[in-house]
């Protein structure tokens, strides 16, 4: 009785009503039904003057829940449809496209860099100019290693970490490490700083290891000079003391076309530093705050030189009455 019931309802239902002809505004279009996956398609061309707002002289369109997808529509042949940039984002129009002149700024995600510095694209005659081209920053990481009896916690999985990003490991339930169950790991210059392996017998293991003293060195060899050496203690009751935080900014100047090539510089967080610009006698301050870099516009530095002359000197003594 139930199966009759369910046909009888599926009967009265029907099959689901089509997508209507749309109304193009300066086209034509054929719609036609795909004897493999059963939907309606939509093929259209547009007049004289105007393309579709899809890529190619020719669009389609499927038919998704009565609607038209992408919706069919002709724009103006110096027009440009929205780009597909990777490892990038804009704001894009509503309508997936843009006339004539419009301008978007491009941005790269996080890990990624302009090579090229170009961060505006403007429409021209229907094409994009000077398109913005973002690859994988060189000091950026990966993701970071697979620990023993670790997970990775306060931070979902992606493939590109900025540098100067950190991760925590946390390790499974009865096991620690030899700098507690939680340890943290920095992205410096492409790699991970070394964390310990988890164990249950709270054995020493790992990546960092006893050299047969009292310290263990724990951080990348590159920063070193910066760190001053800073290590990990062990305690009188057989703890480690805490890993040393690297709450610092690292700024490579070559990668910066604007400023001086003067290599690597160590900035602590909530300090500045004046950088010298490529334009002579332009200057750029550089702030750091919590591992983040922020530079301020290249521009001239007014500076007050005082000169004396004698000749000045001796009017000054004149006016004054000194004249010994």
């Amino acid at each position: 009785l139930l199966c009759v019931l369910i046909f009888i309802f599926a009967s009265a239902q029907g099959p689901e009503p089509p997508c209507e002809s749309p109304q193009l505004q300066g086209g034509f279009s054929v719609i036609e039904e795909d004897t493999d996956s059963h939907e309606r398609k939509l093929f259209y061309a547009c007049d004289d003057g105007l393309k579709p707002a899809v890529e190619g002289w020719w669009g389609t369109a499927t038919c998704q829940n009565r609607t038209w997808i992408p919706t069919p529509q002709c724009i103006d042949a110096n027009a440009c449809i929205a780009p597909e940039i990777p490892n990038a984002k804009y704001t894009k129009s509503p309508n997936g496209w843009h006339e004539e002149g419009h301008k978007i700024r491009v941005t790269c995600i996080d890990g990624y860099e302009d090579r090229n510095h170009l961060a505006i694209a403007q429409c021209v005659n229907g094409n994009w100019t000077s398109m913005p081209v973002c690859e994988r920053d060189v000091h950026a990481c990966g993701p970071p290693p697979k620990i023993l009896n670790a997970v990775i916690i306060k931070q979902v999985f992606q493939k590109v970490f900025l540098d100067n990003s950190e991760v925590e490991y946390a390790c499974e339930d009865g096991y620690t490490s030899n700098t507690g169950a939680i340890q943290k790991s920095y992205c410096v210059f492409g790699n991970w700083t070394a964390v310990s392996e988890c164990s249950g017998t709270g054995a020493t293991s790992g990546h960092t290891t006893s050299t047969g003293g009292n310290k263990v060195p724990n951080v990348v060899e590159k920063t070193l000079k910066y760190l001053k050496y800073q290590c990990m203690v062990c305690n009188s009751d057989g703890s480690w003391s805490d890993p040393p935080t690297y709450n610092f900014c690292i700024v490579d100047t070559s990668r910066y076309r604007n400023l001086e090539n003067i290599g690597i510089q160590y900035i602590k967080s909530g300090d500045h530093q004046e950088f010298q610009c490529t334009r002579s006698y332009d200057t750029s301050y550089g702030y750091c705050e919590d591992r983040q870099m922020t530079f301020g516009r290249c521009k001239y530095r007014h500076k007050l030189f005082v000169i004396c002359t004698s000749k000045y000197l001796m009017l000054q003594l004149i006016s004054s009455g000194q004249t010994d």
